[in-house]
């Protein structure tokens, strides 16, 4: 919750439709290198970010899914709330609403930080999509965003999008983002790790092993081979995706885009009910 003990959420909402979702980041705790790095990473923003350390302690993960990053946002001290086109279950809590990505319902300028993982490639109008991050957020508040790069085509047909390092930076900044930064994250070597995992994990399930042994399974392959430092290592010119970090600024500059979308009424899309 906000200070003053409001909640910044405009409405909540059941939930409908098909998952947003950051799914390839999902139930991979400890079998996909790659799931551990972007929790790794995830944990020392939440923990460094200056933007998160004063005000509102709000936290929104977009497209959070079973809502995996709950626990680390938790964990830093901060309050979790969580939208997606699909909640897994979990519409009844009151930190959780239905969104499309594209169309917030948080007042603006509510909380402390937003993230949105493995989520932008799956959005068709993604400068919507970080014009509503830039809006809920307060002045000078934070956001982490992950996306792929090298990663094969996945939860077709709603996957438009690969990006650059120097074409994320120029999306951000044009958006009105300041103090970007864009990290490169894992290579092939650890897509092919992951990629391994899932295969173990579907031929342990296939041969009739339970979820707990087809899990541990691919856990035991993750920590094989994610010890080495050859599958953790980032490689900037073909790595497997980005991390983005950066603010709003401490003093918002007014825009058409922007202006209006807090005294809008929540969205209406067909399947999500109140």
């Amino acid at each position: 919750m906000s200070n003053d003990g409001q909640s910044p959420l405009r409405k909540t909402f059941s939930a409908g439709g098909s998952a947003l979702s950051n799914a390839a980041a999902e139930g991979w705790g400890g079998v996909s290198v790659l799931h551990d790095l972007q929790v790794e990473r995830l944990s020392r923003w939440l923990s460094t970010e200056p933007g998160l350390a004063e005000g509102s302690r709000g936290v929104l993960d977009v497209g959070c899914g079973s809502g995996f990053a709950q626990a680390s946002i938790e964990a830093a001290g901060l309050t979790y709330f969580g939208c997606d086109m699909g909640l897994h279950g979990r519409e009844t809590s009151a930190q959780l609403f239905w969104c499309d990505g594209t169309r917030l319902a948080v007042r603006s300028d509510a909380l402390a930080g937003v993230i949105c993982l493995e989520v932008a490639e799956h959005v068709a109008d993604v400068d919507a999509l970080l014009r509503e991050i830039q809006r809920v957020l307060r002045p000078g508040g934070a956001a982490f965003v992950s996306m792929p790069f090298a990663q094969p085509l996945h939860e077709e047909p709603r996957d438009f999008w690969r990006w650059t390092e120097h074409g994320l930076r120029k999306v951000f900044v044009d958006v009105g983002f300041t103090d970007v930064v864009v990290e490169p994250r894992g290579s092939l070597l650890s897509l092919a790790q992951h990629s391994l995992g899932t295969v173990v994990v579907g031929i342990a399930s296939r041969l009739g092993l339970s979820d707990r042994w087809a899990v541990r399974i691919g856990r035991w392959t993750a920590g094989v081979l994610g010890r080495m430092p050859l599958f953790r290592r980032p490689l900037r010119v073909f790595p497997h995706g980005y991390w983005v970090t950066c603010r709003k600024r401490a003093t918002a500059i007014p825009n058409s885009s922007s202006r209006g979308l807090d005294e809008s009424p929540a969205p209406r899309t067909p399947g999500p009910s109140d």
